[in-house]
């Protein structure tokens, strides 16, 4: 498995109260580098965009009726070579749901990002979709560093939601508290998404939970932070990542681009209303963008 052993881990801090208090919300990110906060983000818009995952993964022959249910290929997408032309097509049609680049646009995630970066929040458009796999131990992501991937200010943020329960045999995250501190690590090739894992991470002192639909999980970008195996025999997990920062700090051209960018920005609006005051949202800003 991708993931290390831990030997210690201990509950996720519920920072839910807080959202009223966006200096004490922001003191404790700072702190712990992480924010967990429980039941802030519409379930029912949650389920929605959930519902509309899976009737692509549907049509594409993936599961059979929800996400609960046995995939119908004994190599799962993302892991067998051969899946390599569907998860394209797959990844394609997410990024075109309207629904799911609104969820960053929702106003509990306005308050949160507004709590964490002091009033004046970007969410990247570059949103990600992420599936895990029963018995796919072998592509669980390693502890890493989000910033090694994003680049521009290491005061980045992923907001780790899932997209449905998420209880820790179907893979949740586990982070560890305080690590952001460090700084920057060095890093070495590795099994699992991401290709890379950084050096000299410890066994112990790991936070996890059973996350619950519309629970957040936000994370440093330099916060070390790892994927746990889905140990279900017929599940997929779902979740989304989404990115935020102080828009007046820099920003990697990147991450103003369509995750993966198999497509570009006029494709992914294309069956969009002309008029839809989503398409291009970030261009309203005076960013510093780095190349």
């Amino acid at each position: 498995m991708a993931m290390i052993t831990m030997n210690t881990l201990t509950e996720l801090r519920d920072s839910a109260d807080l959202l009223q208090k966006p200096a004490l919300m922001r003191e404790r990110a700072l702190e712990d580098g992480y924010i967990f906060l429980c039941g802030v983000m519409p379930q029912d818009v949650l389920l929605d965009l959930r519902h509309e995952i899976a009737e692509i993964l549907q049509g594409l022959g993936w599961i059979d009726g929800n996400l609960d249910e046995l995939l119908q290929h004994p190599d799962f997408p993302g892991i067998g070579e051969s899946a390599a032309s569907s998860w394209r097509e797959f990844y394609d049609q997410v990024q075109c749901l309207r629904s799911f680049h609104a969820l960053a646009h929702a106003p509990q995630a306005k308050l949160f990002a507004d709590a964490i970066c002091g009033g004046q929040h970007l969410f990247h458009p570059r949103h990600i979709c992420r599936l895990i796999f029963p018995s796919s131990q072998r592509i669980t992501t390693p502890p890493h560093q989000d910033y090694f991937y994003i680049g521009g200010t290491p005061d980045t943020w992923t907001a780790w939601i899932p997209l449905g329960d998420c209880p820790r045999e179907l893979g949740t995250l586990a982070v560890l508290p305080g690590s952001h501190k460090q700084g920057l690590l060095s890093v070495h090739k590795a099994e699992g998404a991401g290709g890379h894992a950084c050096d000299n991470v410890s066994n112990d002192d790991w936070a996890s939970a059973d996350l619950s639909c519309g629970d957040v999980l936000c994370i440093h970008s330099y916060l070390i932070h790892q994927g746990q195996d889905n140990q279900t025999d017929r599940q997929l997990r779902l979740s989304m990542d989404i990115r935020f920062q102080d828009r007046t700090k820099l920003i990697n051209q990147s991450s103003l681009q369509p995750h993966m960018h198999f497509l570009e920005w006029d494709e992914v609006y294309a069956n969009w209303n002309e008029c839809d005051e989503l398409k291009y949202y970030w261009k309203d800003f005076d960013l510093d963008i780095e190349a």
